[in-house]
């Protein structure tokens, strides 16, 4: 379905509002749906029900997508849904009696809840800054990124719903020599955005925004306020700044959704936090008082949300090991430490200890192995250095990402909620992993020994944009987990550890043995995980209820982060982010409103069964997934037969060459498109075929929007001297 941008013309509105809201319950549907009998047959908390919904429906529909094109099934929305029905039916079934009660004891335990408003509070104030900086930043919902990787996205998508396959061994044969076996692509986003384009009825640019800007707005969030609830001791204003901060950053999610554009990237960056949150639960990073998931389901859990950022995009992969790999270490040191100070044997915290050391040396073997066989070739590598250390440094610490002007207000909060770690809280695990991706940020921004940052940073093309998006997955949960430790100490509203409760006498005598000094020092990796666990010691009888939030308090807050934001997106350094990820949005230098208004008319004029030449620098290669016809070139790099080339350098010289006419009759070129001699990245002219084709007496023009042009092929005489066409 095609609309047309017009003036005065209400109804075309209307029909974009409804195709949005269309492709944004198709886009919640296909996150949401395909995972969802797996996450209700594990037990867990809530939040990490909802954390691990998205990965564990991209693992579902990856396989389900490998297995309709192994059974030959044309790839279908039903597919999924079966798939992840009778993955989960097993765990439904053992779970039966007490998912009878689930929705009454949910229902029970958010009414009133003053937790569950804080945290949807916050969630909804992160979301709308994301949204109205991302709508901002591209101009209109259904605009067409003018970037590289656009054009192979986009066409992409219509490829897996032409062909009727989804495979990762499909999607390459996009631009492959006719008949050529395929290779490996990571797929999980043309697999999603072609189910969202099914689901909706709407055309493929739209689907494919819709389908980035959820994430963005609701997956990402999530999965940050569920790490911050379940694996540190942060209380309710951390669980707000978790979800109300989730958009502070440039680097991710808005640059990741500008520059590239990397899809397949974005995606797998998005999945970052409740693979962490998983990661932080095996290895026993968790507080005490908190919820935990046992250790089978957690396995299982791990296993498919790896294989969703795996298909997602490897590079995540690579990132999760960045992660992971310091985690890890601060959690076999915590526990080693713990066991040198405990009075007495402790058979549980010697297992925690082993299942981290296990972890670590699996990892670090992993990463020995993948990091050097995987990393793509140093000529790949195309992106260079740009500043000096001190400059990469303060980039870092604000999460301004790359060649962006260091934010002050998120530099000085970052520095704050550091020492905030530090000082109180359990979650200081995420230092390391933060200062060890910021490391890999700085070491691909500043480090000018090209074989050095290539052996760090090559595995991400040395792409500062891609690295700078690692370091927000973590540095959000240490400003939330920081600046609520850091109010909790100027209030005085977070107990000492041992302190009793005022409502329960007998809870410091419980909790005695756990008291601890605050120092700097070996402590640190232990001090922290009893601060909340006192109340509980004495049983949830008599443990102290949670105070009651405060209106005035709650309003300062949310004040505060508005403000912030403000700060951050108003100031020198947002406008600067802004503009710099708008460019590749606004610019139009792939595709430009006139073209874009003439694609939507090929359909009235091009047959179905007719092919039209184009170039792809351009822009005119997005004929196919926007006009939904076949193009004769669909992407900038492809394989293709010598007919192909001659057409793309000689076409406009048909009338007057039978080769060149035999050769479009036999590829069946019926219309050309004229977007002129500018092209991507200031090129010019690379197809001379149809640089001069509507001056040429070749073709004829059937169409045209402003200097766009669509032309059909004249008859003309073939090499027999028969007149073709």
């Amino acid at each position: 379905m095609t609309w047309r941008h017009a003036d005065g013309r209400n109804g075309v509105h209307v029909i974009l509002v409804l195709a949005t809201a269309a492709a944004a319950l198709a886009s919640l549907a296909v996150l949401a749906l395909p995972g969802l009998p797996l996450a209700l047959g594990l037990r867990m908390h809530p939040l990490a029900r909802a954390a691990v919904l998205t990965p564990l429906s991209i693992a579902v529909v990856t396989v389900a997508a490998e297995g309709c094109a192994l059974l030959g099934i044309p790839w279908n929305p039903v597919a999924p849904l079966l798939l992840g029905l009778l993955a989960g039916a097993p765990l439904l079934w053992r779970r039966r009696t007490e998912l009878r009660d689930l929705l009454p004891a949910a229902r029970d335990r958010l009414r009133g809840s003053a937790t569950a408003a804080v945290i949807a509070a916050g969630m909804v104030l992160g979301g709308m800054v994301t949204l109205v900086r991302a709508l901002v930043m591209m101009g209109s919902i259904d605009a067409v990124s003018q970037t590289y990787d656009a054009v192979f996205h986009l066409n992409a998508v219509r490829w897996v719903l032409d062909t009727g396959s989804a495979s990762a061994w499909s999607v390459s044969t996009m631009t492959a020599m006719p008949g050529a076996a395929g290779t490996f692509y990571p797929s999980a986003w043309h697999q999603l955005a072609s189910l969202v384009v099914m689901l909706s009825g709407g055309d493929i640019v739209l689907g494919s925004n819709v389908l980035m800007l959820v994430l963005a707005v609701l997956v990402w969030p999530v999965g940050l306020v569920a790490l911050v609830r379940l694996c540190t001791s942060a209380g309710r204003l951390g669980l707000f700044l978790a979800g109300a901060l989730s958009g502070v950053s440039s680097a991710f999610p808005l640059m990741l959704m500008s520059w590239g554009i990397v899809w397949p990237n974005f995606l797998s960056t998005v999945l970052l936090p409740p693979l962490i949150l998983l990661g932080a639960h095996l290895v026993g990073l968790v507080p005490e008082a908190r919820e935990r998931i046992g250790l089978g389901p957690l396995l299982g859990l791990l296993a498919l949300s790896g294989l969703a950022v795996a298909l997602s995009h490897p590079q995540g992969v690579f990132a999760v090991l960045l992660l992971a790999v310091p985690a890890a270490a601060w959690a076999a040191g915590a526990h080693l430490v713990a066991l040198r100070r405990a009075a007495g044997p402790d058979p549980s915290r010697r297992g925690l200890l082993v299942r981290a050391l296990v972890v670590l040396v699996l990892l670090t073997a992993i990463a020995v192995v993948i990091w050097p066989r995987l990393r793509p070739s140093q000529s790949s590598a195309v992106w260079g250095p740009y500043t000096d250390h001190a400059w990469a440094f303060l980039e870092a610490i604000s999460l301004a990402g790359t060649g962006g002007l260091p934010v002050v207000a998120v530099g000085l909060a970052m520095v704050a909620a550091i020492a905030g770690v530090l000082l109180r809280g359990q979650g200081r695990w995420l230092l390391p992993a933060f200062a060890a991706s910021s490391a890999v940020f700085m070491v691909s921004a500043s480090v000018w020994d090209m074989d050095l940052r290539y052996a760090i940073t090559g595995n991400w093309y040395s792409d500062t944009y891609r690295i700078a998006a690692i370091p927000v997955a973590v540095g959000v949960p240490i400003l939330a987990l920081g600046l609520d430790s850091l109010a909790g100490l100027l209030t005085g509203r977070l107990r000492r550890p041992g302190a009793a409760s005022p409502a329960a006498p007998g809870a410091r005598a419980a909790a005695a043995p756990r008291q601890e000094v605050v120092r700097i020092g070996p402590r640190l990796l232990t001090r922290g995980r009893h601060e909340r666990a006192a109340s509980d010691a004495a049983g949830p009888a008599t443990a102290a209820r949670p105070a009651p939030v405060r209106p005035a308090l709650a309003l300062a807050a949310v004040l505060a982060v508005l403000a912030g934001t403000a700060l951050v997106s108003l100031g020198p350094s947002g406008r600067f982010a802004h503009d710099q990820a708008a460019l590749n949005w606004t610019r139009y230098d792939l595709l430009t409103p006139d073209e874009k208004a003439l694609l939507e008319l090929v359909p009235e004029y091009v047959p179905e069964d007719a092919v039209i030449a184009v170039n792809p620098w351009n822009g005119g290669a997005l004929a196919y997934a926007i006009s939904d016809r076949q193009v004769l070139s669909r992407f900038m790099g492809f394989e293709a037969p010598e007919e192909v080339h001659l057409l793309n350098r000689a076409l406009d010289e048909a009338d007057e060459d039978p080769e060149v006419c035999e050769a479009a009759h036999e590829l069946n070129v019926e219309y050309a498109l004229d977007f002129g001699p500018r092209e991507l990245f200031e090129r010019r002219a690379t197809y001379v075929g149809l640089n001069e084709i509507s001056t040429g007496g070749a073709a004829e023009v059937v169409a045209q929007v402003g200097e766009a042009k669509l032309l059909r092929i004249k008859p003309c005489t073939g090499t027999d001297g028969s007149m073709l066409g």
